[in-house]
């Protein structure tokens, strides 16, 4: 997906787009065949702007100005997903969404489900 954040040869690179079998980015074309997920980590949530909570094994991510929260909790099966974005009380402009990711581009894919709009990186 455009903007998505993915591996190959050992660099990471964000797509800007898709022709036929190739992934466009910024230098080129890459074999889409041949790109690979960045595997999402405890320390790429941090980068991008996840707290971790107190007492648990949960990382938090809060904007308010867009009424939005992100929340990824850490169990056996892998990373757990519940994004939200709108008035839940009101119900207006309202967006959900719960399940597992394991790689960036997911964790991206959920932000732009939620219309969540941020920024992401997996450099320091």
């Amino acid at each position: 997906m455009f903007g998505d954040i993915v591996s190959f040869d050992g660099w990471n690179y964000q797509l800007t787009g898709v022709e036929k079998n190739d992934a466009r980015v910024v230098d080129g074309l890459l074999d889409l065949c041949e790109i690979k997920p960045i595997p999402l980590t405890t320390e790429l949530l941090e980068k991008n702007g996840f707290v971790k909570a107190e007492c648990k094994l949960e990382w938090e991510f809060e904007d308010k100005a867009q009424q939005a929260a992100v929340v990824v909790d850490v169990d056996d099966e892998g990373l757990w997903i519940s994004a939200r974005q709108g008035d839940a009380d009101r119900m207006v402009d309202y967006r959900y969404f719960e399940g597992f990711v394991s790689a960036m581009h997911e964790l991206q894919n959920v932000f732009n489900v939620c219309h969540i709009e941020k920024e992401f990186t997996v450099y320091e």
